[in-house]
């Protein structure tokens, strides 16, 4: 099944997305050396890294998981923007709700790996810049 350009166009926004949540730069270049590094086939030149970045390619699904091993994301959420982890889901003071997005969920299961110490800080951290 071939991917339309709006599903590849989604691909890209959360490919670039992943990549700045893990803090690597969104250039065709460091996406190709850091994929090559960890991917065991044949490695991608920086065109096709560039297709990936610009929406204009898909890559075959090897090659999508090497990418969510790389970026610290799911496969699925790279190909569909959906997750098949753990519901979270937040209730506003009005009553509302809303599920949490991919990348939210990641920084909740990793605050939940911390120390209670560390759990304070970053919780003394947030209280901070939610002030300002």
């Amino acid at each position: 099944m071939r991917n339309t350009s709006k599903e590849k166009i989604e691909f890209a926004k959360r490919l670039a997305d992943a990549m700045e949540m893990k803090g690597i730069k969104q250039s065709p270049t460091t996406l190709q050396k850091l994929f090559n590094e960890c991917f065991e086939g044949k490695p991608v030149k920086m065109h096709t890294a560039r297709k990936w970045l610009l929406g204009s390619a898909f890559p075959r699904q090897d090659k999508l998981v090497c990418l969510a091993k790389l970026l610290g994301t799911s496969s699925e959420y790279l190909h569909f923007g959906t997750d098949n982890g753990s519901t979270f889901i937040i209730t506003q003071n009005d009553g509302s709700a809303y599920e949490l997005p991919y990348q939210q969920k990641q920084f909740v299961r990793r605050y939940l790996t911390l120390t209670i110490s560390h759990q304070r800080l970053v919780n003394d951290l947030v209280a901070e810049l939610a002030i300002n």
